[in-house]
């Protein structure tokens, strides 16, 4: 083996390190006998130094997680559901919720996940997913669309969703964090119209198209404009967003197309056919701290019919909605505006239960860690008493 280092090529000599060594020792010897009389015997010294470890632990965690908590407040009672749809896809039998949210606070959330249980006329729970809105920011005020599939039910005659008569659906908002920044707002839909296509390719898709224009002094990136499509009832019956627009300078203008695919509006049932719809631009970047302006500053509607409740007043506080009846069931077509059943309770949205668990696992082993140092000291070696013993 090729030693560490030469000593002959060394820049200190033999004697010198041993110098250093022993002026070393005597310094970590003597710091050791120091903090020992401070604290008395050695096994008090242990019991004290276990002690300090598990303080210091504490203290990291308290560090590492309070910044996290922060950063992560949520407000899941600002998010409601205010309608929503389901179907069965016809090509792939998933049955597919659409709705509505709205954000009825007073602060900008963002990355809201909304979870849905579905329940069956026997009172079965049927299955449970989550899915996110179509964007990610919500200045107060705002609605968005959302969409959850779900694959196949836990009990039917036949295992799809053709054999199961659904009751209701309820939701539950499990993210909505609190931001101090809103995104950009001065990407205005300046024109809009709205058309079926009658093309091979798009047959019945309804298509929403129109202009946008930055009025604002900064360049907007990652802009997408957002569709909420409503039915005669004001339900929500589809969403979609347009494609990407990388950048927009200011005062340039730009066009901008949204489709509610998957409905043909040639063959859907009444339930179904899209009769209204609300626009929302949203862009990536820049964002800006503080109030967000209005918001009617991001939206722009279409066609005869709006959604069909809404927490907001026309005072701007909050109002509770009228809740209509469910629709009569169909084979392939639901809709309601359960507003009893899809509002979020405060004990199962407004606090995560998984910290609890977490805080017990981290306790529980700093417990352990502490108790094995204080309860199991070192001991001295047999043949060491054996010789004390025979030397007296």
């Amino acid at each position: 083996m090729l030693p560490l280092s030469n000593p002959e090529k060394s820049n200190i000599d033999i004697p010198a390190k041993i110098a250093f060594r022993s002026n070393f020792e005597k310094v970590f010897y003597t710091s050791n006998r120091f903090i020992a009389s401070l604290y008395g015997d050695k096994e008090t010294l242990k019991k004290n130094m276990a002690y300090l470890f598990v303080t210091l632990t504490l203290l990291s965690l308290t560090l590492t997680f309070a910044p996290h908590a922060s950063a992560q407040t949520n407000d899941k009672s600002d998010i409601k559901v205010l309608n929503y749809s389901y179907h069965i896809d016809l090509s792939s039998s998933m049955l597919v919720v659409m709705g509505e949210i709205q954000n009825i606070g007073s602060n900008t959330i963002q990355n809201v996940v909304l979870s849905g249980d579905v329940y069956s006329t026997d009172g079965a729970d049927q299955g449970s997913n989550y899915g996110p809105p179509y964007a990610s920011y919500m200045v107060p005020g705002e609605k968005l669309p959302f969409e959850i599939d779900y694959n196949s039910p836990k009990s039917s005659q036949d295992g799809t969703w053709w054999s199961v008569s659904i009751s209701h659906i309820d939701f539950t908002v499990t993210n909505a964090q609190v931001v101090d920044t809103y995104p950009y707002a001065d990407v205005k839909i300046t024109s809009q119209s709205s058309s079926v296509d009658t093309t091979a390719a798009n047959k019945g898709t309804f298509w929403v198209n129109g202009n946008l224009q930055n009025i604002g002094s900064e360049t907007a990136t990652d802009i997408y404009v957002i569709a909420t499509f409503y039915n005669a009832s004001g339900n929500t019956v589809w969403g979609g967003w347009s494609s990407k627009i990388d950048s927009l300078a200011p005062s340039s203008s730009t066009t901008f197309e949204v489709g509610a695919f998957d409905l043909n509006m040639s063959t859907v049932l009444p339930q179904q056919e899209v009769k209204g719809y609300t626009l929302v631009v949203q862009c990536g970047s820049p964002t800006s701290q503080g109030t967000p302006p209005d918001i009617s500053a991001y939206t722009a509607t279409g066609g005869t019919v709006q959604s069909s409740s809404s927490y907001q007043s026309s005072s701007g506080t909050t109002a509770n909605p009228t809740t209509n009846p469910s629709a009569t069931p169909l084979p392939s077509y639901q809709s309601s505006n359960d507003n009893s059943s899809n509002s979020v309770s405060g004990s199962k949205s407004s606090f995560d239960y998984n910290w609890i668990i977490y805080g017990v696992i981290i306790f529980v082993v700093i417990a352990a860690v502490a108790i094995t140092i204080i309860r199991f000291p070192r001991h001295k070696p047999a043949d060491t008493k054996t010789k004390h013993k025979t030397g007296r």
